[in-house]
């Protein structure tokens, strides 16, 4: 049942650079198209550290976050024909605008005017309640649980940036970076066929998280360069390099590292503009790929791939904490303390 208007509901609002409180707020009611979701689960992104810090182009504070979602219809607008009241869904985080040529082209991820989920228009999941447009609501399979169907977003980013080197599953591929969009890419790679994927990072757990997620190699690069590190391994020059992570110099230590002709993938936020030397790619033929969000498409298919592989994924969600628990464990994240891979917030049955 629906809960009446004047309704209130508890809500982690970051309200300034490293900042957050948590308030009650007025019961969000749909609009026309739209749904109204309790929500279930919500993942903690890089995206909502960066916007914690102040660093992020598109959250900008205030706002309340959380896009990484699962939950329960709760009601219905005008004109919305399914899904139903008590239906279990996830939701497609981005509205492109629909007017320019990359929604023509079915690219919303490319949309220069699209609107986010977890941002001042679009409020997210770190709330008992949120809306959302029903067109962007994806019913979660029965059996799938709505812990691992909060990871339907990530999967998407890891879908989207492995269809961009999709012919290259033969490669020795290295993944930079162990956090959460490191060891998601890690597992969806395994499970769309990739053969060999080693990955790098600074951090021990992680790396040993890594292994038990299936890496073939784990490569600590603490104190030492990366093609140093690979060749104490002994594992070959990599010919696909995902960069899940940001750090200055890491764009010339791929060109350094990777083989002739080797394809390197963007995934990693780079908050500041930096110096590459680009001639040393160049002259190794070794080519750039930016990897920006998901389409529609994408997000389709990472669900259908959680829901076949749920054993696969659910060892990611090896961190839930409550609510009340978001905005220390989001300031551990943003210096670097934590050290779970997937930090899920639950926020009811």
């Amino acid at each position: 049942m629906a809960l009446a208007s004047n309704a209130t509901m508890r809500v982690y609002v970051m309200d300034g650079v490293r900042h957050g409180v948590f308030t009650r707020a007025p019961l969000p009611q749909p609009g026309e198209g739209e749904v109204r979701i309790r929500s279930r689960f919500a993942g903690i992104c890089g995206s909502d550290v960066h916007a914690y810090l102040g660093h992020h182009v598109r959250r900008r504070l205030p706002l309340i976050g959380g896009h990484e979602a699962s939950g329960i219809v709760d009601a219905v607008g005008l004109g919305v024909t399914g899904p139903a009241p008590g239906t279990c869904v996830t939701v497609n985080p981005e509205i492109g605008c629909g007017r320019c040529d990359d929604c023509a082209a079915g690219w919303t991820n490319l949309c220069r005017d699209k609107v986010l989920m977890g941002t001042g228009p679009w409020p997210g999941a770190f709330a008992e309640y949120f809306c959302a447009p029903a067109s962007n609501l994806f019913v979660i399979p029965d059996g799938l649980d709505p812990r691992v169907a909060a990871l339907t977003e990530p999967v998407s980013v890891a879908v989207h940036a492995l269809r961009k080197v999709a012919d290259r599953t033969d490669q020795n591929a290295l993944i930079i970076g162990a956090g959460g969009i490191g060891c998601t890419l890690l597992v969806a790679a395994k499970l769309m066929g990739w053969m060999h994927v080693s990955v790098s990072d600074v951090v021990g757990p992680k790396l040993n998280a890594a292994l038990a997620l299936g890496a073939d190699e784990a490569v600590d690069v603490s104190g030492t360069s990366l093609p140093e590190a690979l060749l104490r391994k002994g594992i070959p020059a990599p010919g696909v390099i995902f960069v899940a992570a940001s750090a200055p110099g890491m764009i010339d230590s791929c060109f350094a590292a990777g083989r002739s002709r080797a394809d390197i993938v963007l995934l990693g936020q780079f908050s500041e503009a930096g110096v590459i030397d680009i001639d040393k790619g160049r002259i190794r033929e070794q080519t750039i790929h930016g990897s920006f969000t998901y389409t529609r498409d994408d997000f389709a298919d990472a669900l259908a791939l959680l829901s076949g592989n749920p054993e696969r994924f659910s060892p990611l969600t090896d961190r839930v904490v409550s609510l009340d628990e978001a905005d220390a464990v989001i300031g551990e994240m943003a210096t670097g303390r934590s050290r779970a891979v997937k930090v899920l917030v639950e926020l009811g049955e």
